[in-house]
């Protein structure tokens, strides 16, 4: 079963966490959802007749499609290492059988830090 299952929480602007979700796999049925799942995690797509069961939603997809950039940029020398972190990408986002590699031991909302970068105290003049 799955461990989350969409995005909720916005811990910096544009940036989310996944939400806690205890529960069976569900149908991908969103049509571009699925042409991401199929682009970039072929092995959980299945065989197109029907709705694969995911652990994850359009925006998660969308999440891990822009995610996914960068290290592209970085592995275009080895398409093999590439590939091999995007399935790492892919299971950890949209398995159906997440909760058989992750564990959630408990969860508490983000709580954003304090607007100053730094704490001063003020030094007492002689």
């Amino acid at each position: 079963h799955c461990v989350w299952y969409g995005e909720c929480e916005e811990h910096t602007p544009g940036k989310f966490y996944n939400c806690f979700y205890n529960g069976t796999a569900k149908p991908l049925v969103d049509k571009e959802a699925r042409g991401i799942l199929e682009q970039l995690c072929p092995h959980l797509a299945g065989d197109g007749t029907s709705a694969p069961l995911t652990c994850c939603d359009i925006s998660q997809l969308k999440t891990l499609q822009d995610n996914l950039q960068v290290p592209q940029q970085a592995l275009m020398r080895c398409p093999s290492c590439y590939q091999n972190l995007v399935k790492l990408y892919c299971e950890s986002t949209c398995s159906p059988r997440m909760s058989d590699f992750i564990t959630v031991k408990s969860t508490s909302p983000y709580i954003p830090p304090t607007q100053t970068p730094f704490h001063t105290q003020a030094v007492p003049h002689n």
